[in-house]
């Protein structure tokens, strides 16, 4: 029997960055809603998968499983004082958090992306203002920008990555208004 090892996905250093930025700019918004163990928690994942990246070191199985004991055991003592929105909205956001320690392909970082979409537009649950409008817009974008760097390998350049998103967003919005008068629920 052959036993194949599962190397991890090799990004090179602009996607590392991308992703870093991608985490952070969707973690921002949660900052005054969300308990400080979470936020404790998320700095020190986001530390250490800086760290990693930039010694281009794998992280150890055990440096993995502490992380995920202490994100249940958080969830749970979360969970048993208060079950709210902010505990769901809290245990999505760091699951979607340990998603950048497991990446081993380009599906993954799919999986990442599509998932700090999704706990984005929820954070519209916990603040309706203009101000989070106008940042949940800019969030899209920065998410969007790295599905495009993703495809063109991070070899085109930040200003043309971002140009080529907002134009993108732009022809979109003609739709998305016709859209929202024809289903407004």
């Amino acid at each position: 029997m052959i036993t194949k090892i599962i190397s991890p996905y090799k990004m090179n250093g602009a996607m590392k960055i991308w992703l870093i930025i991608a985490l952070v700019v969707s973690w921002l918004p949660f900052i005054f809603n969300l308990p400080l163990p979470l936020h404790i928690l998320i700095i020190s994942i986001v530390t250490l998968q800086s760290f990693s990246f930039y010694k281009n070191i794998v992280l150890a199985p055990w440096i993995r499983f502490t992380f995920v004991l202490g994100m249940l055991t958080f969830a749970g003592i979360f969970s048993l004082l208060h079950y709210s929105v902010e505990g769901v909205i809290s245990f999505s956001l760091l699951a979607v958090f340990f998603k950048i320690l497991e990446i081993k392909s380009k599906k993954d970082i799919y999986v990442l992306l599509m998932s700090l979409l999704f706990v984005n537009s929820v954070a519209c649950i916990l603040n309706q203002s203009l101000f989070y409008s106008v940042w949940l817009i800019f969030n899209m974008s920065i998410l969007l920008s790295v599905f495009v760097a993703i495809e063109y390998h991070f070899t085109m350049q930040f200003h043309k990555v971002i140009g080529f998103t907002i134009k993108q967003m732009l022809i979109c919005i003609p739709l998305m208004l016709i859209v929202f008068l024809m289903f407004p629920r």
